[in-house]
């Protein structure tokens, strides 16, 4: 994840741990369906900027792939699932961004 300020250094794997343990608390399906959210969120967030032209992702479609990746870094989902919730064409184009 992004901090707001470029100086500001926040580490941001326990919170995504945190919600790893939560989510595992529940029926594995639950985990299927934050992933689904949060890639419908991230495919309409990037539609909409599209419309504007922006040649970057917004603050928030970042924020959102990083957490994306950190959360299936650290719960060791398949790329499969990746694929199903995120085209893979947006992590790539996230991950050039990054770089």
């Amino acid at each position: 994840m992004v901090p707001r300020k470029p100086g500001d250094t926040v580490d941001f794997a326990p919170f995504v741990v945190g919600i790893i343990t939560a989510l595992k608390q529940y029926h594995v399906e639950t985990t299927h369906q934050f992933l689904a959210c949060l890639g419908q969120y991230v495919r309409s967030s990037v539609d909409s900027a599209a419309s504007g032209k922006a040649a970057e992702f917004p603050d928030e479609v970042v924020n959102a792939l990083a957490f994306f990746e950190d959360f299936l870094h650290y719960s060791k989902l398949s790329k499969k699932v990746a694929e199903e919730h995120v085209p893979m064409y947006l992590l790539d184009q996230f991950r050039q961004q990054m770089a």
